[in-house]
């Protein structure tokens, strides 16, 4: 005697697809958090790998941290410097010179980062922060001057462990080797939120930041002016706020 093997109803069916798609909805939200936090955790590798060579530069140069550079026929950014010898490239100066680098290096990649899907340009998702080298800007407070080619050393610098000296700026204008934002202020930062111009694909308004001692942490804007009395949205000046070399 042949079995004869039992069929399903339409309900049955339209009752299995029903809760396959309720176990989709629950997981589908649970997947997208999981590749964001490794996104995230990557860029925490590149900064970490960044600061490494930064201080491979430093040892170098005299203590001081990768400048920027700028004039009418030459642009060097702190990755230009770093690509000589320290972050795994070999890039030659002529090479630095140039306006953009010409190959892509994704160290300076943040996963997270896709302001430039509708560009040809080599992406760059961070910067170093700008300061008034030698002068005393409520605005400009951080370790690199803005096309000066000057810098601050180390050891010039009294609160390493929650002073940033680079952090992530996603937008399409941050080319690797390029003048713009490679050095930005904070008023840049604020600003572009207010416009729309810059996503924080971290969420929560955090983004991850290199700090003068060398470590990599991921804080809100509202946390890097903890304690300052200023506000984080509004004011231009980063006066005792994570962002202040100078204190």
């Amino acid at each position: 005697m042949k079995n004869k093997m039992k069929s399903f109803t339409l309900i049955e069916v339209l009752v299995v697809i029903a809760l396959l798609a309720i176990l989709m909805s629950l997981l589908l939200p649970a997947l997208g958090k999981a590749r964001l936090k490794a996104k995230i955790a990557q860029c925490v590798n590149n900064e970490k790998q960044i600061s490494t060579a930064v201080y491979m530069y430093s040892g170098d140069n005299e203590f001081y941290i990768p400048a920027h550079y700028t004039a009418s026929d030459r642009r060097i950014s702190f990755d230009d410097y770093l690509g000589m010898g320290y972050d795994g490239r070999e890039i030659s100066l002529n090479e630095a010179k140039a306006f953009k680098t010409s190959e892509a290096y994704k160290l300076y990649e943040c996963p997270t980062d896709e302001s430039h899907v509708t560009t040809s340009n080599h992406n760059r998702s961070y910067g170093g922060i700008q300061g008034n080298i030698g002068g005393n800007a409520a605005a400009k407070r951080g370790p690199i001057g803005e096309g000066s080619g000057l810098s601050k050393k180390f050891t010039q610098i009294n609160y390493a462990s929650d002073t940033i000296m680079f952090s992530e700026f996603h937008t399409a204008k941050n080319v690797l080797g390029g003048k713009s934002y490679g050095v930005f202020r904070v008023m840049d930062l604020q600003s572009s939120t207010t416009s729309g111009a810059l996503t924080w694909s971290h969420g929560d308004f955090k983004f991850n930041h290199i700090f003068v001692d060398g470590s990599v942490r991921a804080i809100s804007q509202v946390a890097t002016y903890s304690g300052s009395g200023l506000d984080p949205w509004n004011d231009s000046s980063t006066i005792n706020t994570m962002w202040d070399s100078m204190r």
